[in-house]
């Protein structure tokens, strides 16, 4: 548990790092990329395709889980920020690449892959979101910060997309996305910098870390394997009323898998009562 003051420091850098998120994450993302691609010359399937890889994010938090016991909550937030804002800078390059001898194909390669570094990295930033406003502040106050994180994300956003709608103009060169995009990079790089200087939250690590379920000693029939989720899989030969091959798989949590061991046992001796009581018939 941080310290108050700790804490209070930590909520405002926190507040600070939303207002650039916001910013850089207005310019790198949604229509701004769309009207890039449209002024190279990308057709409809290509717009499609980048605004589809924006939901990739979601399947890198398992990598970000991965990562949390060994390197600490903040620290992969903080360095998936950098990777992500590192990953746009090839897109910033596809005007000098469209010109011969590469050609068009080549620049929208550039913005694709710049476009799915981002995401993915986001994703695996991500799995700080919880930790970060449950760590930052007391339980009373976690509402509070939120708020306010979501008050400023939303208003900076909202300014940012109208500024650059202004600014922009229908007939804007490339050079004027490049700038835009340029500007969010660096804003990005900002943010990145102050999710640096926030502390490590040790009790999630921690948590990750000692989330698993240890394998029974006893049990030959039970086997549980821990995950970050803090559930077990449980494998039991004995439920062959549940399974057509004699094998069930189910998820449950630790205190479901050692009820599972308790029933696994009881399932043995039940099993051993009746094949004696089948011998003792049988002779």
């Amino acid at each position: 548990m941080l310290m108050p003051e700790v804490q209070q420091r930590a909520r405002h850098r926190l507040l600070v790092f939303g207002g650039f998120n916001s910013a850089s994450f207005t310019l790198l993302t949604g229509n701004l990329i769309s009207l890039y691609l449209i002024r190279l010359g990308a057709d409809n399937t290509l717009l499609g395709v980048v605004a589809v890889i924006e939901y990739i994010a979601f399947f890198f938090l398992l990598v970000g889980k991965q990562f949390v016991p060994r390197v600490g909550v903040m620290r992969v937030f903080a360095w998936a920020w950098l990777v992500r804002y590192i990953a746009v800078i090839p897109m910033l390059l596809a005007p000098v690449v469209i010109a011969p001898p590469l050609g068009p194909t080549a620049a929208f390669a550039l913005v694709v892959i710049g476009a799915l570094g981002f995401h993915a990295a986001r994703g695996v930033g991500i799995v700080a979101n919880a930790p970060m406003f449950s760590g930052f502040a007391e339980q009373d106050g976690r509402g509070r910060l939120l708020s306010q994180f979501q008050m400023i994300f939303a208003v900076v956003g909202i300014a940012g997309g109208a500024a650059v709608a202004w600014l922009l103009g229908p007939e804007a060169s490339l050079g004027a996305y490049v700038l835009f995009l340029s500007t969010g990079v660096a804003l990005g790089f900002v943010a990145t910098a102050i999710v640096f200087s926030l502390p490590e939250l040790d009790a999630a690590s921690r948590s990750a870390r000692t989330s698993t379920v240890p394998r029974p000693r006893h049990s030959p029939t039970v086997y549980c394997r821990p995950n970050y989720a803090a559930s077990a899989l449980t494998v039991s030969r004995d439920a062959r009323p549940f399974a057509r091959h004699g094998v069930a798989f189910r998820y449950q949590s630790a205190v479901g898998c050692r009820s599972r061991r308790r029933h696994a046992r009881s399932g043995d001796q039940h099993r051993r009562q009746r094949e004696g009581e089948s011998g003792r018939k049988a002779g």
